[in-house]
C-alpha cells in the first residue's frame, strides 16, 4: 500500500476506468490491462469478458490511498493479462463493476491485433470429433509444430459446461522431432479425455499454449566482462491459440433395454472361473473382465441369479488411460460363488447393455454360461468373516485379504512426524495435559504375535487366530502394516508368492464355508519357514 499527499482540487466521486499501454498487439503477445476503481469498494474482483480472439486473465490487485485537500481518497488497481490470440479489430468493455456505491461502467477500449510474423511451419492444431452422444468419451488432441527451439511450454485446456474431464485419467503429452527437407521441426502433442454430459450444439474454447523461446541480443553489461562478446540470451514468451471446436452432442434415443446403466462406447466382457469342480461349501472365484473405449466410471455388474449357490461381489478394479492415441478402459470384478448343494450348478451368462455410438443403437455384450460340478452333502452356505459376527452373511466389498481388527493403544510409539510439536511454544503444556489423561485411562496391552502352538478350541476363534498369524507373517516379510495388507501384494513374496496365494484361497474357502478346510498346518509351516 502506498500513500501520496497532495493539495489539489476536491476529490472526485466514485468511478471506474480501463487502461492499456498500447492499442496494437501482434498475435501471441501479452499486454497488461488495468481496471481502476476509485473511492468505493468492488464486490469481489471484477471479471472482464473477453471477445473471441482475446484472452483476459486476472493477475492481482493493489490499493493506493491519497489525501486531497485534507480528504481521504483511495483507489483499487486490478491488473489482467490480455493476450491477442487471433488477428482482428477488437473492443474491450465497457465493463460494469458492482460496487458499494452502485454499478459503475467504464469506457470501452479499442485494440488491433496484427498477424503473427510469417512462419510457415509454426502452428497449433486441434483434433476432435464434431459429433458425439451424451455419455460418450472423446479425445481432445493438440499438436504444436515449430522450427524454433522451445525452452518451455504451458498448456491451457478448453472449458465447456457440456463436457467434463474423464475421472482419474492423466493428460498425456509427447515431444519429438521430425525432419522436413533440411529443416528440423519440434513437435509437442497433448491428449485430453472428456465426456459429453448434455445434448445440444456446444463450442469448446480453443486451447492455448504459452511458449518460451530464446532470443539473443547483443549488449554490453555495465562494469562486467562479457565473455560472450556482448551476446546475451533473453527469453521471449508467445501464446498460441487453437481454433474453437464446435461439437454436436446428441441425446440417446428411446428404447434403452432394462439393464442399460449409461455405458456409451464399444465393450466386451468375459468370465473365467478359478475351478469347475468343488465340494459343497467351497468357493469358486469368477474373474469377470470388461474392456472398452468408453467410460466405466462407477460401473456395476447385474445381479447373478440361480439356484444352489450364493454370490458375493468384491470391489471392482477400474482403470482408464490414453494409449496410442485412443481412450481405453477396463474393469475387473471378483465374484465368489459358494456351492450349497451337490450336482451341477448352472451359472448363467452375464449380460452388459451399452449404446454403440458407431451404429447409433443399443447393443449387448455377454459372457458364456458356466457349468460347475459340485459333490458333497447339501447344506446352506454360512458366510462369516473371521472375528466379525454377522447375521445375514458377509458383504465382502472392499475386504480383500482377510482383514482383522486391530486397535491403537496409548503404549504404541509416537510417529517421528509429531516430534515437531515439541518445538511449538505451549506444546509442553499440551503434553502435560495429555499425559494426565492417559494416566487416568486403563492402559491397553500391546498386541502380541499369535502362538500357533496354543490355539483356542472354539472353531471360529481358532480360525481367526490362524488367519491373523498368516496375515502378520506376510506383512512382516513385506515390511508393511498388517492391517493395510492387500491381496495383490502377495506377489512381492518372491518364491513363496504361489504358496501364499494357495493358502489365501484355502482361507477364503474356509471363510465362505463357515470354518471348514482350515489350512492350519500349511500356515504353521509358512510361519515357521519365515522364522528360520
Amino acid at each position: 500500500m502506498s500513500w501520496i499527499v497532495a493539495i489539489v482540487a476536491p476529490a472526485v466521486a466514485a468511478q471506474a476506468a480501463l487502461s492499456m499501454d498500447t492499442s496494437e498487439l501482434e498475435e501471441g503477445q501479452t499486454v497488461e490491462l488495468r481496471l481502476v476503481v476509485s473511492d468505493t469498494d468492488a464486490r469481489g474482483y471484477p471479471k472482464i469478458p473477453a471477445p473471441d480472439g482475446l484472452s483476459i486473465t486476472f493477475q492481482g490487485q493493489a490499493q493506493q490511498r491519497t489525501i486531497i485537500n485534507f480528504q481521504m481518497s483511495y483507489a483499487t488497481h486490478y491488473t489482467y493479462a490480455l493476450v491477442g490470440t487471433k488477428a482482428g479489430n477488437y473492443t474491450v468493455g465497457p465493463v460494469s463493476v458492482e460496487t458499494s456505491a452502485g454499478v459503475l461502467a467504464t469506457a470501452p477500449l479499442s485494440l488491433v491485433v496484427v498477424p503473427r510474423r510469417a512462419n510457415a511451419v509454426e502452428k497449433l492444431g486441434v483434433t476432435m470429433p464434431s459429433e458425439a452422444w451424451v455419455g460418450q468419451t472423446l479425445l481432445y488432441a493438440l499438436k504444436f509444430t515449430t522450427a524454433r527451439q522451445m525452452i518451455k511450454g504451458r498448456w491451457g485446456l478448453p472449458e465447456s459446461d457440456a463436457f467434463v474431464a474423464e475421472p482419474n485419467v492423466e493428460v498425456v503429452s509427447n515431444e519429438f522431432s521430425i525432419q522436413e527437407g533440411a529443416t528440423t521441426l519440434s513437435v509437442q502433442e497433448l491428449s485430453y479425455a472428456v465426456r459429453a454430459t448434455r445434448a445440444g450444439t456446444t463450442t469448446l474454447s480453443g486451447a492455448m499454449l504459452q511458449a518460451q523461446f530464446p532470443v539473443q541480443r547483443r549488449r554490453r553489461p555495465s562494469g562486467l566482462i562479457d565473455p560472450g562478446l556482448g551476446l546475451f540470451t533473453d527469453v521471449a514468451t508467445e501464446v498460441f491459440a487453437a481454433d474453437p471446436q464446435k461439437v454436436e452432442v446428441r441425446a440417446l434415443p428411446p428404447g434403452a433395454p432394462a439393464g442399460f446403466k449409461g455405458l456409451v462406447g464399444h465393450f466386451s466382457i468375459e468370465m473365467n472361473p478359478s475351478a469347475t469342480e468343488l465340494r459343497v461349501g467351497e468357493t469358486v472365484t469368477l474373474d469377470v473382465r470388461v474392456r472398452g473405449d468408453g467410460s466405466l466410471f462407477d460401473v456395476q455388474l447385474p445381479k447373478l441369479p440361480g439356484e444352489g449357490f450364493r454370490v458375493y461381489d468384491d470391489q471392482p478394479l477400474v482403470s482408464s488411460e490414453i494409449a496410442r492415441g485412443r481412450f481405453v478402459s477396463g474393469a475387473v470384478f471378483k465374484r465368489a460363488v459358494v456351492a450349497e448343494r451337490p450336482g451341477t450348478i448352472e451359472v448363467p451368462a452375464i449380460e452388459l447393455s451399452y449404446f454403440d455410438p458407431t451404429l447409433g443403437s443399443y447393443a449387448l455384450a455377454a459372457t458364456s454360461p458356466l457349468s460347475l460340478s459340485v459333490v458333497g452333502d447339501s447344506r446352506p452356505a454360512e458366510v462369516r468373516s473371521f472375528g466379525v459376527p454377522v447375521s445375514t452373511g458377509v458383504d465382502t466389498v472392499g475386504e480383500d485379504i482377510l482383514p482383522i481388527r486391530t486397535a491403537v493403544t496409548p503404549g504404541q510409539p509416537i510417529p517421528l512426524g509429531y516430534a515437531g510439536l515439541l518445538l511449538v511454544p505451549g506444546a509442553a503444556l499440551l503434553g502435560v495435559e495429555l499425559a494426565g489423561r492417559l494416566r487416568r485411562r486403563p492402559k491397553a496391552e500391546a498386541p502380541t504375535r499369535i502362538n500357533l502352538d496354543q490355539l483356542p478350541e472354539d472353531p471360529e476363534e481358532r480360525a481367526r487366530c490362524v488367519e491373523r498369524a498368516f496375515r502378520e507373517e506376510v506383512a512382516r516379510r513385506l515390511a508393511v502394516p498388517a492391517e493395510a495388507l492387500r491381496r495383490e501384494q502377495l506377489g512381492g513374496l518372491g518364491a513363496d508368492a504361489e504358496e501364499a496365494e494357495e493358502i489365501y484361497r484355502s482361507l477364503e474357502s474356509a471363510r465362505y464355508g463357515g470354518g471348514s478346510s482350515l489350512p492350519e498346518s500349511r500356515v504353521r509351516a509358512f510361519v515357521k519357514r519365515g522364522d528360520a
